[in-house]
């Protein structure tokens, strides 16, 4: 990626904004009863997966993390084809609090709206949708084409398969770098770049363009200093791969060659990395 001047920043800014409300409106989410979306080409196929829950639970489960169900599924061709991945989020709550909160999965598909639109490829979003009760939010699913021959960057990290090749873990990272810097640039932080949320081409993972997904976090900085903001980012990347001292220090340089209006040097990038204290986040 190419580094920004301030027009095209701002170009970039009022891009993002112009997709993610225009998301918001297709979607029309409502905060007191349930209801579903889906993109145009994909009417066909979101109504199959509402009527044939049996079928998505016959796929292949891709995770287990509590409260998340992850389904990779293919859909009959006389419902348009393809395989896509369905995210269901169980999201109640033994109160009345939050009640009328967005769910996770419509943060998501509108991060989602807000990145493409900052240039950074992602995942494509084709339906969503939340089911409520009195308005109380219960559970939400978000449904993403897949991204055939791609693997995650978890290859690269300690128990991976690949997390002994030392140039393609520098090619990756140099990569997920520039992507990270343009959504800072354009003053967008996740606190979640993990790398395992960064596909890349299983064949050719040294040249092939990184995508981002499962970007339920992250939004226009609004609260943290953004150099706060952009050490959590980098030392979270950083710590699940793992990385040595000297390939940190060299990826800062690489890092800053994109994001040239921080107010970072190499030497202050680095110890505000180190400083970082992930308690508070986690808690």
């Amino acid at each position: 990626m190419d580094t920004l001047s301030a027009s095209a920043t701002k170009e970039l800014v009022e891009t993002s904004h112009v997709q993610y409300h225009a998301l918001l409106k297709k979607m029309a989410p409502s905060r007191f009863h349930s209801w579903d979306w889906a993109s145009d080409d994909f009417t066909d196929g979101a109504a199959w997966i509402r009527k044939h829950p049996h079928e998505v639970h016959a796929g292949l489960y891709l995770s287990d993390t509590p409260n998340k169900e992850v389904w990779r599924i293919t859909i009959p061709e006389i419902h348009g084809g393809g395989e896509v991945v369905i995210k269901y989020y169980l999201e109640a709550t033994p109160s009345w609090f939050g009640l009328g909160r967005r769910s996770i999965a419509v943060n998501e598909a509108l991060n989602y709206a807000t990145l493409e639109g900052l240039g950074i490829p992602v995942a494509k979003p084709l339906a969503c949708g939340e089911v409520r009760r009195f308005g109380r939010l219960k559970s939400s699913y978000i449904v993403t084409r897949f991204i055939n021959n791609s693997i995650d960057g978890s290859a690269l990290m300690p128990t991976g398969y690949l997390t002994e090749e030392k140039e393609l873990k520098m090619a990756f990272s140099r990569k997920a770098l520039e992507i990270i810097a343009r959504a800072h640039v354009c003053g967008f932080v996740h606190s979640a770049f993990h790398p395992y949320k960064i596909l890349m081409d299983k064949d050719d993972p040294c040249n092939s363009q990184l995508t981002l997904i499962d970007i339920t976090k992250g939004g226009f900085n609004k609260t943290l200093s953004m150099r706060a903001a952009i050490a959590i980012d980098l030392a979270t990347f950083f710590i699940d791969l793992r990385l040595d001292a000297a390939e940190i220090e060299a990826l800062c340089d690489h890092y800053l060659k994109f994001n040239t209006t921080c107010g970072f040097t190499s030497e202050s990038l680095w110890e505000a990395i180190i400083a970082v204290d992930f308690s508070p986040i986690n808690a």
